[in-house]
């Protein structure tokens, strides 16, 4: 069971309402007002997450400013209460300028990886570097003026995959091989076919925004079918 939520700040976006004491001291590191108030907007959708969600994951959460998302030493999103016990969800949290995006799942369900982009053409060079070539041959396959989205989803989903591998770019985006992607209804959640070089293939869950400006992905190791829903909007 996957869990997600879209964020976007409004006028309640009050960190003295949410945060942690906890928080409050790590958020002091984001110097540049932009970067701080993505990190801000990223644990205000986490939280909002995981207490609409708290019922279906069978959590007995405290109130959001006993939950301490924290940055683990791997360097993805833990959540705590503030006590230091573990949560038993896997979180991934993604931000794309004035968007954040948020999944949960059990921990005995796997772990989760979200990422979020901006859909956007990529250079010769860029395909090259990061793409394997059955990827580049993929994204060749599609209209022209959907290649650039193609280009966008496949990054997305390597770089969820990594994250809910836990690994991030220190291991290589071509490790994760997107072997289909169907393009037909893409503002809804679809699948896409995807093998990693250790032969796992995580579920994989994406769309495009209604007006097909972001792309968003949800993975999933180990790979087991499920339904995914959004919990709400905020």
């Amino acid at each position: 069971m996957i869990r997600w939520l879209l964020a976007r700040p409004g006028p309640g976006l009050n960190d003295q309402e949410f945060l942690c004491l906890f928080e409050v001291h790590e958020g002091r590191r984001y110097r540049h007002p932009g970067r701080y108030r993505q990190w801000l907007l990223g644990r205000a959708a986490a939280k909002t997450l995981l207490e609409r969600t708290a019922g279906d994951l069978a959590l007995d959460l405290p109130p959001q400013k006993l939950i301490h998302i924290k940055r683990a030493p791997d360097g993805w999103p833990q959540p705590l209460t503030i006590e230091g016990t573990h949560l038993p969800v896997s979180l991934s949290i993604s931000h794309s300028g004035e968007r954040a995006l948020c999944a949960v799942c059990p921990d005995q369900e796997g772990t989760v990886g979200a990422d979020i982009e901006v859909v956007a053409d990529r250079s010769r060079n860029f395909y090259e570097d990061f793409y394997t070539d059955q990827e580049r041959e993929l994204i060749e396959q599609f209209p022209d003026d959907w290649k650039h989205k193609a280009g966008t989803v496949i990054w997305c989903i390597k770089e969820a995959v990594l994250k809910a591998q836990r690994t991030g770019f220190h291991q290589s985006t071509k490790s994760v091989n997107v072997l289909s992607l169907d393009p037909t209804g893409s503002r809804t959640w679809k699948k896409a076919v995807v093998k990693s070089r250790d032969g796992a293939r995580p579920d994989i869950f994406w769309r495009l925004s209604e007006d097909e400006t972001l792309a968003l992905v949800i993975a999933r190791i180990p790979a087991q079918p499920q339904a995914i829903r959004q919990a709400s909007s905020r």
